[in-house]
């Protein structure tokens, strides 16, 4: 007698991620393995698509996370061959903001070969409102489906013993220096002096260069583990976000989980997540971002289990794994 491992049906799920699986999307993959056989394979250039051909013949279905050149290929082979697709649009694959060079879609080349992966994927699923009408938009369809990311809030605990610490979390390049909000972080912290601001994430020697003399309230702590950047959460009372752009913001809202108050901007899909439980700074507006981090801090017990209740209530890893494994079957009946 086969195993139940012999018989689910399986799924080739194509990434971007060379080095390692972002956490949305490794939760995703172990969602799939509830129910379904997955194939895991990064997608790296255009060679990466007699791959996609070789394996997809042997699987039910191909979702692929973003919907960037992986998809444009996997969707052409999938629907070649007769299995179903589902494209995870996300954030940069479907974004445009030419005033700061961000975003898949400011090259020609890459904004028709996005569009043709969403016409053809037999379903869409976007991460956020914001998303769904970006990927909408530029597909020309009306089917886009609004699936948030999900979180466990068992994974990310309220931290009891919090500091006087303001947080940011993201790799600090040159893109970044802009697109997070990196630079007017690091400002901001030069007008607050008397307040610890730390920075989690790779550091590129040149965008470190690039941001001057560090004021001394400011520590890079390059890339942490994940149970040491829990830890720093659940210890934070502030978590800053103030982006030019986000197709949800995961670490925000697992900040979030950890009682931090967000101090953030109204970009992107970064007012679904934070509602009206945090403090909005005008984007590029150091002043105005230290202001609202001394805010942040004076409310901060309060405000800040309003922030864990709001991701725990919108955003629960359950109504994630539902709705993915339902968009799923619904491909493959």
């Amino acid at each position: 007698m086969q195993s139940d491992l012999d018989t689910r049906r399986s799924i080739l799920l194509v990434h971007i991620s060379s080095d390692g699986l972002p956490s949305f999307v490794s939760r995703d993959k172990s969602i799939l393995e509830e129910r379904f056989a997955v194939t895991s394979i990064p997608f790296r250039n255009h060679s990466d698509a007699l791959r996609i051909l070789r394996l997809t013949p042997f699987h039910d279905a191909v979702i692929s996370w973003f919907a960037w050149d992986n998809a444009f290929w996997a969707n052409r082979i999938a629907g070649f061959l007769g299995r179903g697709s589902i494209t995870i649009a996300g954030g940069f694959d479907v974004a445009r903001i030419p005033e700061i060079g961000y975003g898949n879609l400011i090259e020609a080349g890459a904004r028709r070969r996005t569009r043709d992966a969403l016409r053809r994927a037999s379903l869409v699923l976007a991460v956020s409102h914001s998303i769904a009408r970006e990927a909408a938009g530029l597909a020309a369809r009306d089917d886009v489906r609004v699936v948030h990311h999900g979180f466990d809030q068992r994974e990310y605990p309220f931290g009891d013993a919090k500091k006087t610490v303001a947080l940011t979390v993201g790799d600090v390049t040159v893109s970044n220096l802009t697109r997070k909000g990196i630079r007017f972080f690091v400002e901001a912290a030069r007008r607050a002096p008397d307040i610890p601001f730390l920075v989690i994430g790779r550091q590129d020697a040149k965008a470190v260069r690039m941001l001057g003399n560090i004021p001394r309230n400011v520590t890079l702590l390059g890339r942490l583990p994940e149970a040491d950047l829990k830890r720093v959460m659940m210890e934070s009372k502030v978590y800053v976000q103030v982006s030019a752009h986000e197709g949800f913001g995961c670490s925000l809202a697992e900040a979030m989980l950890c009682g931090c108050v967000p101090v953030v901007t109204d970009r992107g899909a970064i007012p679904e997540v934070v509602g009206e439980t945090g403090f909005y700074a005008s984007y590029g507006n150091p002043d105005n971002t230290a202001a609202c981090v001394r805010e942040a801090l004076a409310t901060a017990e309060s405000a800040g289990r309003s922030a864990r209740e709001r991701i725990s209530r919108l955003f629960p890893l359950e109504k994630r794994r539902d709705a993915l494994l339902g968009a799923v079957e619904e491909v493959l009946h």
